[in-house]
């Protein structure tokens, strides 16, 4: 019911900017859903991905202390003094009897004559205009015993183009970049212990060593719990991404945040806005959408969704494997 109507939001939002679907841009989309391409295989074109490099402060320098790696230099073999390969015998008059210091002549014999070889170029099995026409039939006729027809997958199709395309206008402002904060935490189990821990480092207890004593998080205890660079939508509890975002200071030490996991003190090493990877702004782009949307949704006093339509609808519907598959790949 949800989806319903957030397609009738979609489609009067798109004809609002003027964004259209042509039935041209469907019907391509459905051959390509069968990797049927007419006009040739699809390229897709390789882009770059940004990566942020920081720039240490000298605070931040100080707070995680960085070490230097060693990195082995090699170490070359050494032929001993005096070392002479030991010969292998050879049965007296072979062709390899030959003394070390003799000089053999090669043996000229006529010209090669070049003998061409051809080359074999494989040929693809073209996929035919009538093999992707039996595919999709073959793929109705299969969905045609629950009534989904044709024009039902074009319709579905032209739902998600008409989506991709008012998602694209939506956020075309946006930029590739995000506030993040780098922090590190010491977890523990109760408040009382993150008391214990947020004392001892107000005193000016050493962070590594605390972390190491205390922390509970096996994982990178041992590095002072740095847990690098994380955006606000990065999958970690929320009341623990409140906690680490709240502050503000390089260095800043917070009070006792609690989480699902238990119990936290976080250190902000900074914070600032940088670049992201073309994955991670396709997912900002999608979560400014969804918001988007609802506060469209939630602005709209027509909506009404009466409780009787459980009525009409059955409790287990039946879709097939093939179809569910289908649907899933294109939400997603």
């Amino acid at each position: 019911m949800n989806q319903l109507i957030d397609e009738v939001i979609i489609s009067e939002e798109a004809a609002n900017r003027n964004i259209t679907v042509s039935d041209e841009e469907v019907q391509q989309e459905l051959q390509e859903q069968f990797g049927f391409y007419p006009e040739g295989t699809y390229t897709p074109t390789v882009t770059t991905t940004p990566v942020y490099t920081p720039t240490w402060s000298a605070a931040q320098f100080a707070l995680i202390d960085p070490t230097d790696t060693p990195v082995p230099s090699s170490t070359p073999t050494e032929t001993p003094e005096g070392w002479v390969p030991t010969a292998t015998d050879v049965p007296e008059g072979s062709p390899t009897d030959v003394p070390a210091t003799a000089t053999v002549e090669p043996t000229v014999g006529p010209d090669p004559t070049e003998t061409p070889i051809p080359t074999i170029t494989p040929t693809p099995t073209p996929f035919t205009e009538r093999l992707y026409n039996k595919e999709v039939k073959d793929y109705l006729d299969s969905l045609s015993v629950y009534g989904i027809s044709r024009s039902d997958i074009e319709r579905i199709i032209y739902n998600e183009l008409l989506r991709d395309k008012l998602i694209a206008d939506v956020t075309k402002d946006l930029e590739p970049t995000e506030e993040q904060v780098w922090v590190r935490h010491i977890l523990v189990d109760s408040e009382e212990v993150a008391n214990e821990v947020k004392t001892k480092l107000d005193d000016g207890a050493d962070w590594h060593d605390i972390a190491a004593e205390y922390s509970t998080d096996e994982s990178n205890k041992d590095n002072g719990g740095d847990l690098g660079w994380i955006g606000a939508d990065d999958s970690y509890d929320a009341d623990f991404l409140t906690g680490a975002f709240a502050l503000t200071e390089d260095g800043q030490i917070s009070d006792p945040v609690e989480s699902q996991f238990g119990w936290h003190i976080i250190q902000l090493v900074s914070k600032a806005t940088n670049s992201v990877s073309s994955s991670k702004f396709t997912q900002i782009k999608q979560n400014f959408f969804t918001d988007w949307l609802e506060e469209i949704r939630t602005s709209r006093d027509d909506i009404v969704i009466s409780d009787d339509w459980t009525k009409y609808c059955p409790d287990t519907p039946a879709v097939p494997d093939d179809l569910y598959e289908y649907v899933i790949s294109s939400d997603e």
